[in-house]
């Protein structure tokens, strides 16, 4: 299953580049979702980055589709050739987007998020039904958390996206490795 982490949108990209490098040996991939960046921070980082863990940029970040990376959609967003990932809230959007030959959709939040307030979820029922449903695989969002990675795997989720459990934790190198472990097992 895969690992995938999202910055919390108040990263500077130092500081980004530097959680990067210690969360990369136990992601799959890195996210960089900062709205507040300069699109010239957007469009150098990919030539900063050198960790292990697959760079993508989401589409909320200024510079995003001219950065030459890959790219992750809101649900909302119009397609793009370089979009490897799209985020999506309903069967009926993750249906639509099963047509775009995209590498995974997010789907969620599945649960409470840890790093924003909602109040609407998906739950592990209406997630397991979109992971049965589309061909695409399906990485679950939103209150992931370690003990919750076992009833995420029985829906089918092909991996999980976080971005409280480890960018906002105290230390972020051993909240990867927890999950990767959790992951792995």
């Amino acid at each position: 299953m895969e690992l995938h982490t999202l910055s919390t949108g108040t990263l500077t990209k130092a500081s980004f580049l530097q959680m990067s490098e210690r969360i990369a040996p136990y992601a799959d991939a890195i996210h960089v979702r900062e709205p507040a960046w300069m699109a010239e921070d957007t469009r150098r980082i990919g030539n900063d980055w050198t960790f292990q863990a697959s760079l993508i940029i989401n589409d909320k970040t200024p510079g995003a589709r001219e950065s030459g990376g890959a790219l992750h959609l809101p649900e909302q967003a119009t397609a793009h050739s370089r979009a490897v990932g799209r985020s999506v809230h309903s069967l009926e959007a993750a249906l639509r987007c099963e047509e775009e030959g995209l590498s995974y959709l997010f789907a969620g939040p599945v649960y409470p998020p840890l790093s924003k307030e909602t109040k609407a979820t998906l739950g592990i029922r209406q997630f397991e039904l979109i992971c049965r449903s589309v061909r695409t695989p399906v990485i679950a969002i939103g209150g992931v958390e370690p003990h919750r990675i076992k009833a995420l795997k029985e829906a089918g989720a092909s991996g999980v996206a976080v971005i409280g459990a480890v960018f906002l934790s105290e230390d972020p190198a051993r909240a990867a490795c927890e999950l990767r472990r959790e992951l792995d097992a």
